[in-house]
Order: structure tokens, then sequence, then C-alpha cells
């Protein structure tokens, strides 16, 4: 069988390029009739262990659309270069990093400037 294709190839090459070029195009038709619809709810069935989990959230949670988070100054750490409290230039870079990573989710909304205690031991943001 395989002398047989061989010998074809050999007598008729411009036969055998035709047929490869053919089925190129055949494939490539097909690929392009593809389409990938990307969205959770194509993607994620209603069923499925996420949709449940943010059924339950939402239900649990309907009424409060708010959400603080607080940061506290850890005073009793054995590290030498731990922030001491949570104001200051270090802790202004974390919180433009929280305020980024959180702007990506669309959960949220608006996120606020950090509110200090006078003794600069713990700051709230409110989501």
């Amino acid at each position: 069988m395989n002398e047989w294709i061989l010998q074809k190839q050999v007598k008729h090459p411009w036969a055998f390029l035709l047929a490869i070029a053919l089925v190129i195009i055949l494939f490539g038709y097909y690929a392009l009739q593809l389409e990938v619809d990307p969205s959770f709810d194509a993607l994620i069935s209603s069923q499925g262990e996420f949709n449940s989990n943010q059924r339950a959230l939402r239900n649990a949670f309907s009424q409060n659309d708010a959400l603080i988070l607080l940061v506290k100054a850890d005073r009793e750490s054995i590290l030498s270069d731990r922030p001491r409290g949570v104001i200051g230039d270090h802790m202004g870079t974390y919180y433009q990093d929280v305020r980024t990573i959180l702007a990506q989710s669309h959960y949220v909304e608006t996120i606020s400037e950090p509110q200090f205690s006078p003794d600069g031991r713990y700051a709230r943001i409110f989501l």
C-alpha cells in the first residue's frame, strides 16, 4: 500500500500537492466556522459550584452592599523591618496595590480612602 502511494506521488506530484492544498483549505474553512463564547454563562454551568456559592452569598448578604477591610499593624512581630504602623509611604504603596487589585473585580463598585485610627495601629477601607 505504501509503495503504491509512493509511486503515485512520484508519477503525479502536482496531483498530490493539489490534494494536500484542498485538505488544508477544507480544514481552514472548518476552523473559521468555529466560535468560542468566553462568557461565564457559557463556560460555567448555572448549577455548578461557583454559581451555587454565588447565589448563597447573594441571598445571605442581599441587604448589605458594603465590606470593611481592617488593616492592623503587627507590633508583636520579631521582624526588624516590619511596619510599625499603618501610616507611611510603605503603607501608601500597599493601599494603592490593594485598590488596584480590588478595582479589577466586577463585584467592587467603589473603594474608599483608608481611615486611620488616632494611634496609627488600624486602618479601615470601605468597599
